[in-house]
C-alpha cells in the first residue's frame, strides 16, 4: 500500500464522517 493510497483512504472516511455529522448531529464524528 502507497502513502498517497493511505491519505485518500484518511480523506474518503474523514470526508464520510462529516457528511455523516452534518445529515446526524447527534451522532460524534469519529474524525
Amino acid at each position: 500500500m502507497k502513502e498517497t493510497d493511505i491519505a485518500g483512504i484518511l480523506t474518503s472516511t474523514h470526508t464520510i464522517a462529516l457528511v455523516g455529522q452534518a445529515t446526524n448531529p447527534i451522532v460524534p464524528a469519529i474524525a
